[in-house]
C-alpha cells in the first residue's frame, strides 16, 4: 500500500538530494576540521534516512519505515552529542 501518491514520492526524492548535497559539503567541511566529524555523521544519517523514506513511498516494503525512523532517531543522538561536546569545548575554553 502506496498511501500518499506521486506527490509525495517527489518530496521526499527532493528531500533526499538536498540531504546528499548537504553531507557531500559537511564531508569537505570535517576533512578540513575534525570538529564536524559527528554532525557529519548526523547529516549522514538523515541522508539514509530520506533515502528510506523514498524507498517506502516507491514499494510495498515496510521495513524501509522501520529503517527511516532508526536513522532519523540516530541522526538525532548524534546531533545531540555533538552540541555537547561543542558546549564543552566552549566551556573549557573560557
Amino acid at each position: 500500500m502506496i498511501p500518499f501518491g506521486r506527490e509525495f514520492q517527489v518530496a521526499q526524492f527532493i528531500a533526499a538530494f538536498i540531504t546528499g548535497m548537504s553531507f557531500l559539503y559537511m564531508l569537505r567541511v570535517s576533512m578540513h576540521d575534525s570538529r564536524w566529524i559527528y554532525m557529519t555523521l548526523a547529516v549522514l544519517m538523515l541522508f539514509i534516512a530520506t533515502v528510506n523514506g523514498f524507498l517506502r513511498e516507491i514499494s510495498d516494503f515496510d521495513l524501509f519505515r522501520l529503517a527511516e525512523w532508526f536513522f532519523i532517531m540516530l541522526a538525532s543522538l548524534l546531533f545531540f552529542y555533538a552540541t555537547l561536546i561543542s558546549k564543552r569545548k566552549l566551556e573549557a575554553e573560557t
